[in-house]
């Protein structure tokens, strides 16, 4: 170990600060520093980045205090302009010896004040491993910037840390407006484990463990007004936005400037369209038509002309970008657009008349498909059905060709996968506090028409995008895939590219979704894209940027699935917990995981982890007993007979 003369005069870095002191007395491990304010500090040598080459005598503070004002006056003769020149003659990295060499700088006041003004003139000077090297206007503008980014960070984690302070002492502070969105978009990232470091520790100080942790980001969500007192609490947890910022909901163009041309078929009718979707929904961004002609009919599909009223690269664009989807959780719905948006003025309700992207095809008598074309209009809607509604009208001659056309495509596309799906569907539902179970028929005429015909829109709209030669989010696949957590049956594994490829499931060329703007970004973008080509426009998007926008939409999806899987779960385990804790219910268990079972409710077909003593025998009906649920672990403990 050097050993250093009492009196030495030593630069040292004190909590990110560089400050001067003078070593007062050695010992075996350290030394005493004596810095300005009069406090002796123990350091050890590796903490020393200079040292004054003779001794200050008296070794005092006052002659610390007289040495400072030697090294500030000796600093006020360094001339940037100067320095550069001397030292860039060198035309390569340098030393600090170098440098004092090249400037002629012998006395130890001359060599701390040039220290000093290295780390001062850091966006001049670049310090690594102990050399340095001039930068260039452009390196030296990119340091500047992020050293005032830098700033900028200290200021916004310091408000932070004392907005935290209050809240904790549970008052109601105040956080400038800019700062509590930056904060809330922090908090998601936190919570999605991707988030600040620095915002991590300054959250993490006072707590114990990762629960109370977590604990802290949904408080400070729900304070900030980014989730809600009742917002599903997989989805509170999840880091996904549920909150709108207020005002984005005006972000939006008028529907009077769109579409101006009202809904005609080609023989100059106009259609009398309708919706058809789940009972209580005010989402409806499709509708449909079947107008009577002489040859057989005009089928008109109408999609919601959601992009052509949000401005792209806007607010509103971004937000929906973000999200990703609309999602719908067993007690809620967190949509991709603003409330206002998503029910009132985006929707095809019933007594409006709405901008739509529409598809009109020719039907003949044997409801054979002919031409067709996709036009920009205005659209009336006399109806909104449920499904059960319009089961009951398939009676009607005039809807009576829907179900018979929605079979037909069925059967040319040879869609085996609907063998494959169950005729009902359990699905939970929460309200008030009540969780239910409700059953749905996968296979009802309504929702088979439904189904047939977004398919169609969406694949004749495939169709003319690949002709169009703009590029567009294709919806390709790539294979099978089983969901071991929670899905009864294999899922086809699709994905989103710019390049159409043979959809085996549809039985066409090319397929993408273009017919639920208000529930899926997606749509949102193709729609923009079409509406460019419809009117000999360039596209919003081009293909560069769509390419590397489908990395950020295909994981947000991921994530919105996993949180829906994660929020049946923990509604299953309540449902458990409310109704049945102690009866008797068939189950089947599947596979054995690391702890537990994944096994089967046979009665809803609904999965979940199940914790047992026992040892019972896989893929076997048996009877569980359902004694109490761990909602955070998301599984449940039973005695199992068979």
């Amino acid at each position: 170990m050097a050993r250093y003369a009492e009196g030495t005069a030593v630069l040292f870095y004190q909590k990110a600060e560089l400050r001067l002191g003078m070593i007062a007395a050695m010992g075996a491990r350290g030394c005493g520093v004596l810095d300005l304010d009069g406090v002796t500090i123990e350091l050890t040598e590796k903490r020393f980045v200079l040292s004054s080459q003779t001794p200050l005598l008296p070794a005092s503070g006052e002659a610390l205090h007289h040495f400072a004002q030697e090294v500030e006056a000796a600093g006020k003769a360094f001339a940037s302009e100067h320095i550069q020149e001397l030292l860039g003659a060198l035309n390569k990295a340098f030393s600090f010896e170098e440098a004092c060499a090249v400037l002629n700088l012998n006395s130890d006041a001359q060599r701390f004040a040039f220290f000093l003004y290295l780390k001062q003139k850091e966006e001049i000077f670049a310090p690594k491993k102990g050399l340095y090297q001039i930068r260039n206007a452009e390196e030296r503008q990119a340091f500047l910037n992020q050293r005032e980014q830098s700033r900028q960070r200290e200021h916004y984690l310091a408000e932070v840390a004392e907005y935290l302070e209050s809240f904790g002492k549970g008052e109601s502070p105040h956080l400038e407006e800019g700062m509590r969105e930056r904060l809330k978009l922090e908090l998601r990232g936190l919570q999605l484990q991707n988030g600040s470091k620095d915002l991590a520790r300054i959250l993490r100080a006072g707590l114990e463990g990762m629960e109370a942790y977590e604990g802290r980001l949904k408080e400070l969500r729900l304070a900030l007004g980014d989730v809600f007192t009742d917002t599903d609490p997989m989805a509170a947890e999840s880091g996904i936005p549920v909150a709108f910022k207020p005002g984005l909901e005006k972000k939006i163009l008028d529907a009077e400037l769109v579409v101006q041309n009202p809904a005609k078929t080609a023989s100059g009718k106009s259609p009398e369209a309708f919706s058809i979707d789940i009972a209580g929904t005010l989402d409806f961004d499709d509708a449909i038509s079947l107008t009577p002609g002489e040859n057989g009919w005009t089928l008109g599909i109408h999609i919601s002309d959601v992009a052509g009223r949000i401005p792209a690269q806007s607010q509103l664009f971004v937000e929906a970008r973000q999200r990703a989807a609309s999602l719908y959780l067993p007690g809620e719905s967190i949509s991709l657009l603003p409330e206002t948006l998503t029910r009132s003025e985006f929707p095809l309700l019933a007594g409006t008349e709405k901008p739509a992207l529409s598809l009109y095809v020719e039907l003949d008598r044997e409801l054979r498909l002919g031409n067709f074309e996709f036009r920009l209009d205005r659209v009336k809607i006399k109806r909104n059905y449920s499904y059960q509604e319009f089961d009951a009208e398939l009676s009607d001659p005039d809807f009576a060709p829907l179900y018979r056309l929605a079979q037909k495509l069925a059967r040319e596309r040879d869609d085996d996968e609907k063998s494959e799906i169950s005729r009902f569907y359990w699905q939970l539902k929460v309200q008030n506090g009540e969780i239910t179970m409700i059953k749905t028929d996968n296979l009802s005429p309504s929702r088979s028409i439904v189904e047939e015909l977004m398919i169609l829109y969406n694949r004749l709209f495939a169709k003319r995008a690949t002709e169009s030669g703009l590029p567009f989010l294709y919806r390709n696949v790539a294979g099978f895939e089983e969901n071991e957590e929670t899905e009864p049956r294999a899922q086809i594994q699709a994905y989103l590219s710019t390049e159409a490829r043979f959809h085996p499931g549809v039985g066409s060329e090319a397929y993408l979704h273009a017919s639920s703007p208000i529930r899926r970004f997606a749509d949102i973008v193709n729609q923009m894209q079409f509406q460019a080509f419809l009117q000999g426009q360039a596209p919003a998007l081009g293909k560069d940027e769509l390419e590397n926008l489908i990395p950020e939409l295909e994981k947000r999806l991921l994530l919105l699935r996993q949180v829906a899987r994660r929020s049946e779960s923990y509604w299953l385990l309540r449902f458990l917990q409310q109704k049945h804790l102690g009866e008797p219910l068939d189950l089947i268990l599947l596979k054995r995981l690391r702890q537990g079972y994944l096994a089967e409710l046979t009665r809803w077909e609904k999965r979940l982890v199940v914790h047992c003593d026992s040892l019972p025998p896989l893929q076997t009906p048996v009877k569980a007993v359902f004694s109490s649920v761990d909602l955070r672990e998301l599984s449940a403990e039973a005695e199992i007979s068979y």
